[in-house]
């Protein structure tokens, strides 16, 4: 103190003491927010009890601490250490760092399969990943496609369930695209009888899903037509018997799950076989033998491969009940049959040989009334089975039968056809040698 004055008082001047105490300063951390796996931010401290003009430069050895790099999704302390100024009785209060789910987004990814093929496995891309994690920081992905038996189209393929604690999750659908399978329509191989039309059918090849041929039955599907074209014209009932390759197609198939093809077929038609006689009467046995085995004739349009050995012929010679011969010179055959063959028999009896060649002019009416009585004897003797009498009876028929054409009575025509008749006559009884 000093200064004073008082004209009563001898003045003496005792110091005092005055102290300063440290102002109260608080450094306090400032709140952060930041999105997992992105930069760290600048940590700041804001200072609460400055005076004097003081700032913040004026307080040394401040440090500020997060949390490590890296850190997951969650809260963490911001914490102030250090801070020394004397004029300043330094307290600190700790913030708070919130890092936030970094967005990641989920895309199935597209893919394609054949109707009727398993689904393929699903997979998906990842964008937004950070802080070098890989898929497997995401658990509970699920990828929903198209039942394994849809059809053909564009169908979503859904992802969903995917949980990772430091990410934020969307989707985005992906598609699966199902292709038609191959379907080949065959037709079916046919053989038919010639004079006939076959029925053409087809039978699908790569059905899958459970699909069978029906299945083109059911709308809006169709079923294909098939048809046969031989030569230029369609199959029918006058094609000729042949092998005619690759000649039934078919067409018009319809099944949005397939992409249709067709194969061919061959056509087969078979030649046939009849057989018949005229010339005996309803009380004699008509016979023929085909292919080794005897058969009552008619035989009508019987089919037989085309291309394969048969054989037929007719007996030369026929007795009926009451001793009458019935004669014919019907051809026989044997080999491949490669078209219709139709054969007639047509029998006659030697009397009625002579009497049509006796008014034709072939021989003269009395040649022909001793052939007559001649063969008429021989009938009798063969009907009484008298074989050796009727041999020499059927040779003194074609000794009369020569002697008439040596005398020319009789045509050299009529002369052959009798003794071809007669010699299949003696030959059938058992006779040897020529007459």
């Amino acid at each position: 103190p000093s200064g004073a004055s008082s004209p009563n008082y001898d003045i003496t001047f005792v110091n005092g003491t005055e102290t300063v105490t440290p102002a109260p300063l608080t450094l306090t951390a400032d709140d952060q927010t930041k999105v997992y796996g992105g930069p760290d931010p600048a940590f700041t401290v804001s200072y609460g009890g400055l005076v004097n003009g003081d700032t913040k430069a004026d307080i040394t050895g401040v440090t500020v601490s997060g949390p490590p790099t890296g850190s997951g999704v969650g809260q963490y302390p911001i914490t102030v250490s250090g801070g020394s100024n004397p004029n300043y009785s330094i307290t600190t209060v700790n913030g708070k760092e919130t890092i936030k789910a970094a967005p990641l987004k989920i895309t199935a990814r597209d893919a394609t399969k054949a109707y009727g093929a398993p689904n393929p496995a699903f997979t998906a891309t990842y964008d937004g990943l950070v802080n070098g994690d890989g898929s497997g920081v995401v658990t509970g992905l699920t990828l929903t496609g198209p039942p394994a038996t849809s059809g053909v189209g564009s169908f979503p393929i859904h992802p969903s369930g995917a949980s990772s604690p430091n990410y934020a999750i969307t989707y985005v659908d992906g598609h699966e695209t199902i292709t038609p399978s191959m379907l080949v329509i065959k037709a079916t191989p046919k053989t038919v009888a010639s004079g006939n039309v076959a029925t053409y059918t087809w039978a699908g090849v790569g059905w899958v899903n459970g699909d069978n041929d029906a299945t083109l039955s059911r709308s809006p599907n169709h079923v294909p037509t098939c048809s046969a074209i031989v030569n230029g014209a369609a199959a029918s009932a006058s094609t000729p018997p042949g092998v005619y390759a690759n000649v039934i197609t078919c067409q018009g198939a319809v099944d949005a799950n397939y992409t249709i093809t067709y194969a061919p077929a061959s056509l087969t038609v078979d030649p046939v076989i009849t057989l018949a006689q005229t010339g005996l009467p309803t009380n004699v046995a008509a016979k023929a033998t085909l292919d080794g085995v005897s058969v009552t004739l008619p035989v009508t349009r019987r089919e037989v491969g085309y291309n394969t050995a048969h054989s037929y012929s007719f007996p030369s010679t026929v007795i009926g009940p009451d001793g009458t011969i019935y004669t014919t010179a019907a051809p026989a055959f044997s080999g491949s049959v490669t078209s219709n063959a139709s054969a007639t028999a047509s029998y006659a009896t030697m009397n009625g040989l002579v009497d049509a060649a006796v008014k034709s002019g072939g021989m003269p009416k009395a040649l022909g009334t001793a052939l007559d009585a001649v063969w008429t004897k021989a009938q009798t003797d063969l009907k009484a089975g008298k074989i050796p009498a009727a041999k020499l009876d059927i040779a003194a028929f074609a000794a009369l039968v020569v002697a008439g054409r040596i005398a020319n009575k009789i045509t050299p025509a009529t002369a052959t056809l009798l003794l071809q008749r007669a010699q299949a006559v003696f030959a059938s009884i058992g006779g040897r040698g020529s007459l």
